[in-house]
This record gives C-alpha cells, structure tokens and sequence, in this order.
C-alpha cells in the first residue's frame, strides 16, 4: 500500500509538473502574439501570469519589460532581467521599444550596471591560454564520393541532430575543411600560420580563430579545444561539457544544447585592420567568415552532418565560455551533428 502511494504521488507530480509546462509554452506564446497585435499591456500581464507557473529566462523578463515599456509603465524596470544574466547594455540603449525609459535616471543606472559586469568579465578573460592537452588530430581525407555540385545542391541549414556521437575523425575533416592548410609554406611569416589554408583571406592575413566546444564526441573529452591549423591539431583550454552554458549565451537556441559539438569562430581583428584599417573590419574579415563557414557547410554534407550558422548571442559570454582570448570577438557559433 506504502509502495502504490508513492507511485501515484509520483505520477501526480509529473502530470502537475508537464502540464505546468505546457501551460507555460502557451502563456508565452499568448503574450508574444499579443505583443505582435499591439496589445502591449495584456501582453505583460499575461507573461507575468506564466512566471508563476513556470521557469523564465532573461530574454522573458527582458521581453515583458519592454512590453510594460510600450504599455507607457515606467515602473516595471529591467531589473529581472538583469538578474537574470541579461547582459547587452548596447542593445538596451538602442532598443525602441525602450524608448520611454532612455534618459530615465533607474534606467541609466542599470545600462551602467550590466556595462559594469561586462568590464568585469572581460577582464577576467585570459591574454594567452594555457594547454591543458594536445590533441593530434587524425589525418583528413582528401577526396570522398560527393561532388561539389552535390554538395552545393544538398547544403542546407539544419537544426535537428540525432542523438548520437560524432566521430574523432569527423571533427578533424570539419576543422581541416574550415581553415586547414593545403600549402604549407617553410619558414612563412607569423601571420600565414603554417601556410596557405582551404579558405581565402584578404591579404593571406588568416584574421581567424577556431574552438571546439564538445561534449559527445568519440575520442575527445568533453571540454573547450582550439584548433590549431599548423600542425592540424587540438589544444584543449577548457575541461567539462559547456554545451548547456553555450546555449544560454546563445539566446536559448536548442540546437547548440542539443548538438554533440559546436564550431566557434572569433577574430582578431588587428590582423587584418593594421594593413587595411576600418575597412579591414567593416569588410574583409566578414568576407573570411563567409569562405570558411562555407567550406563548413559543404564539408558536412558529404558527411551526413548537419550544421547552421548562428550569429545571435552575447558576445561576452561566449567569449566567457570558450575561455577565449581577450584581443579576440565571437563571430559565429556552428553546432554539428549527425542527420
């Protein structure tokens, strides 16, 4: 009898718990349709309704906020919010649908709070990392079944992964892909890395650096790895699966929670602006992204992998998660995992 109490306890507190859930997931897809038809008040207040029943994240605080913000409700701040982790005080000085708070006094306070944690953050990221590993990565292949122009037919964005590992193997063919050398050159100048490489660059000034975050990848511990084209090998920087903390900074996108790893890019811009100024940065290192996610996504499809470019996120706390260097900016962040 003991035992059949428990069991319907437990039932009980499953079905209580789905239903809160679900009951959530509608709430706040009520109020963001609410939001959409002008309706700014009701849209707060039925968002504020759904915080009591389930588990909002700071992009909720922020979205109701701005709702109260439109509604011409000065008293409902940001501070939830902030509270919360929200941190892109840029975006709220911008953002028009905060436009009766700008010049407000609590309003001021709080940008100088979250510009107050960046700096802090910042601060505490590294000038130069420390080799926890080094992983020599297995050689890529240079040649596979599927053509170019099938490869340029099938290329897709794809944000659902089986649950299953990648492969040692597959990471290295991806990184190769991305930014490995295919003309090495002896004693090139610093810039060059080690040689030419698979993706073109403004002036061969290779503005680029790749991270690994991985967390079920066969052969590779779960942890935060940079990849280092001369060489073609891993230098882990970080232990543990951050896969969790990357979707957070990530705007909550599931598929870099969901994904076995996620290719992060970031530059260093002064490569490429000490030769070419603004121009440098306004331009041509975008232009390097876009050759080497490319060559990402092309690769991947004669892998049966699937990947998206992201390029919505905090940029600070990217940069917190992958431990990255102070002198670098977060550029993209491209989960893989097998379709």
């Amino acid at each position: 009898m003991k035992k059949l109490r428990l069991l319907l306890l437990l039932s009980a507190i499953i079905i209580t718990t789905t239903l809160c859930a679900k009951s959530f997931d509608d709430m706040v897809s009520k109020a963001v349709k609410l939001y959409n038809e002008g309706k700014y008040q009701e849209a707060a207040e039925l968002a504020e309704e759904a915080f009591q029943v389930g588990d909002p994240s700071m992009d909720h605080y922020y979205n109701t906020a701005c709702c109260w913000a439109l509604a011409g409700n000065k008293e409902k701040t940001l501070s939830q919010a902030i509270d919360a982790g929200w941190l892109d005080a840029e975006w709220m000085q911008a953002d028009r649908d905060l436009t009766i708070l700008h010049g407000d006094a609590r309003f001021e306070e709080l940008v100088v709070k979250v510009q107050k944690t960046l700096d802090k953050l910042e601060q505490g990221l590294p000038i130069k990392h420390n080799s926890l590993a080094i992983i020599e990565l297995p050689e890529p292949a240079y040649d596979s079944d599927t053509s170019i122009e099938k490869a340029l037919k099938e290329r897709r964005s794809i944000r659902k992964y089986k649950d299953k590992p990648l492969s040692l193997s597959e990471i290295s063919q991806i990184l190769w892909a991305a930014y490995g050398i295919t003309k090495p050159i002896k004693d090139a100048p610093a810039f060059l890395r080690g040689g030419l490489k698979t993706a073109p660059s403004a002036g061969a000034l290779y503005p680029l650096e790749i991270y690994v975050v991985a967390g079920n990848v066969t052969d590779l511990p779960a942890g935060v790895y940079k990849y280092k084209p001369e060489g073609h090998k891993l230098i882990k920087i970080a232990d543990g699966d951050k896969r969790t903390e990357l979707y957070k900074a990530s705007l909550n996108q599931d598929w870099v929670k969901e994904a076995p790893a996620s290719i992060i890019y970031s530059a260093v811009f002064s490569r490429t602006t000490d030769i070419y100024g603004k121009r440098g940065q306004e331009r041509y290192v975008c232009m390097d992204l876009g050759h080497s996610a490319e060559n990402v996504y092309l690769q991947a499809v004669s892998l049966n992998i699937g990947t998206v470019a992201i390029g919505a996120f905090y940029d600070t706390k990217v940069k917190v998660v992958v431990n990255m260097t102070k002198e670098e900016e977060p550029l993209y962040i491209m989960p893989i995992g097998k379709i």
